[in-house]
């Protein structure tokens, strides 16, 4: 069984660990723990426990950890030396296993298990979760037939909802949204240890349970739900900086203050060519005549899918206060909802009275008051969640992760050439 912990070191130092197994005591537990964070110095050790909201118990017994992960605090020892007074030790680690924390607050966030899992490289192979007695006698049993004859066994509908079940939720400790490739390491490893459900006929064996794998994967609500410290609006900023080491509202909000004037000028000298949509953003911003600078922002924002020839509705939904959001948001995959203040004019952007981020039907975030950091937050939770682009809307992102972003190379050559 793969043990997962958070480590707290200091008050400004936590690290995520990866142990294979359980250690069978708490010595050799601190043993490890000092070898793979390159600790020295005697300390002993606190777990949070859960069953009592996480409040920190002496570890003296192993069987005491948690199943699967827990979150550890050293307590070093009087005039023990430990990792905080080296640099050299500290800098010999990868940046991807330190956390930086400023508070005890943004600790509790930090530590918690989606976060310490979106920091774990994808396990090979992949840890095969343990099942029910029952379902395991089956699959032994299973496994000696297929030996002598070759043939698989019958699954029942039972055994395979128990089978994906424990499957997902053990990937999803690791990662929300594996890659294909992810899920066909689980998928392979699945038949390696389990020969009897290898499927009959030509290909891998396992192409079946690739496509059941995909779609026990969890919903963003459900990860939410398990997890709502993912959708903090620091902590998707946190994220981001962990996964591309840039300020996601920084670096967005600059972009946009860089490429509004060059985008509305653009905007303006081939509007002939976008239609009816561009007209009405850039009419809709000749119309105001308070806090310009805001507008001409939302403009450039607004009229970027238009720009770029797709469709601005599918990416920008509203309603008014009064209405019940889940008429606005029912099928949207990814979006962003602006909600209007009733009794405005609908050609005044005063009317949008906050902001809200949409992702599988569900407000994951609101009350966000204004549209640039909006986006940011929509972008930045793409990449927490390791969700892919909408397909309506694959070039507006696209800019947004090269042009506003400037993250990674693979530009797409429609948004290059405009």
């Amino acid at each position: 069984m793969v043990l997962l912990l958070g480590v707290v070191i200091s008050k400004e130092e936590a690290r995520c660990v990866q142990l294979s197994q359980v250690p069978e005591t708490v010595d050799a537990l601190i043993d490890l723990i000092k070898e793979k964070l390159q600790l020295q110095g005697d300390f002993s050790l606190q777990f949070e426990d859960p069953d009592f909201q996480n409040a920190l118990c002496n570890l003296s017994d192993i069987s005491e950890l948690p199943d699967s992960r827990a979150v550890l605090h050293i307590q070093w020892k009087k005039g023990s030396w430990h990792a905080e007074n080296d640099s050299q030790s500290l800098g010999s680690i990868s940046s991807l296993d330190t956390v930086s924390m400023g508070s005890s607050e943004s600790q509790a966030n930090i530590l918690s298990p989606g976060y310490l899992c979106s920091l774990l490289a994808w396990p090979d192979p992949f840890p095969i979760p343990a099942l029910s007695l029952d379902v395991e006698l089956k699959l032994r049993r299973g496994n000696e037939a297929y030996e002598k004859t070759k043939i698989g066994i019958d699954v029942s509908r039972d055994m395979k909802i128990e089978i994906l079940d424990k499957i997902a939720q053990s990937a999803f400790d690791i990662k929300a949204y594996p890659e294909h490739g992810e899920i066909e390491s689980i998928a392979s490893t699945l038949i390696l240890k389990y020969p009897c459900l290898k499927e009959p006929g030509k290909g891998k064996g396992y192409e079946g349970w690739r496509r059941e794998i995909v779609e026990e994967q969890p919903m963003v609500v459900e990860v939410q739900n398990r997890w709502p410290a993912l959708f903090f609006k620091e902590q998707i900023c946190e994220e981001f900086f962990r996964i591309t080491n840039k300020d996601l509202l920084g670096t967005f909000r600059t972009a946009v203050d860089k490429y509004t004037p060059k985008l509305l000028r653009l905007y303006r000298a081939r509007k002939g060519a976008f239609g009816k949509e561009m007209e009405e953003v850039l009419e809709k911003l000749d119309d105001e005549t308070s806090n310009i600078v805001r507008h001409r922002k939302d403009a450039a924002l607004r009229g970027l899918p238009v720009f770029l020839r797709e469709e601005p509705k599918d990416l920008f939904k509203q309603c008014l206060e009064c209405d019940p959001e889940e008429e606005a948001t029912t099928g949207v995959a990814v979006g962003l909802l602006l909600v209007l203040e009733e009794g405005v004019a609908p050609t005044s952007s005063a009317m949008v009275r906050s902001i809200a981020v949409i992702l599988e039907d569900t407000i994951v975030l609101d009350e966000i008051p204004d549209l640039p950091s909006a986006l940011a937050y929509l972008f930045g939770l793409l990449y927490a969640l390791n969700m892919s682009y909408p397909k309506t809307l694959k070039y507006t992102f696209d800019a947004f992760q090269h042009i506003f972003m400037e993250v990674g190379s693979d530009c797409t050559q429609r948004v290059c050439d405009h």
